[in-house]
């Protein structure tokens, strides 16, 4: 009886994933995030539209502040002082922007629950990521496999 015990015990706290009730909150929000993606830092401010069109500006370093990416399902548009590109299609250069947007666009997920951490998994063009969530579903961490980019969610706020 104490090994029954003790087995069922172990297998209900081994820390297996398993699907959760959260519901990740990736549209409709504003945050700033820190992000290191090939080894350079960046600082943004985010602002994700209940449609999901998304911008993302960069406010550090100092000699790319106020490039500004905006995201639709039509297509990307930069902006860097008095320079504009647009580009029709989704199909993007690889940057850390793109990585917010393709990960944060996602829809019909499963969120995951391991060890009290909320996560989804996924695989755009580039990577294999992780989206940390927090129990009320806002978006905390993105990692990236192989390791090359980890971006940090600060100031959420719901709009």
């Amino acid at each position: 009886m104490k090994r029954l015990i003790s087995v069922i015990l172990l297998l209900l706290l081994c820390g297996c994933a398993g699907e959760t009730t959260v519901k990740p909150v990736t549209k409709g929000i504003t945050f700033q995030c820190e992000a290191v993606y090939y080894n350079e830092s960046y600082e943004c401010q985010c602002d994700v539209q209940q449609n999901g069109d998304m911008s993302v500006r960069f406010t550090w370093p100092a000699d790319i502040e106020g490039l500004e990416f905006s995201f639709s399902k039509n297509g990307v548009k930069a902006h860097f002082k008095e320079l504009e590109y647009i580009n029709d299609k989704v199909i993007f250069e690889n940057t850390v922007a793109s990585l917010i947007y393709d990960v944060l666009s996602q829809e019909d997920v499963t969120v995951l629950e391991q060890d009290d951490v909320f996560y989804i998994e996924g695989v755009n063009k580039d990577f294999e990521y992780k989206l940390q969530l927090g129990a009320t579903g806002l978006p905390i961490k993105i990692t990236t496999t192989p390791d090359i980019a980890q971006i940090e969610f600060k100031k959420v706020k719901i709009k």
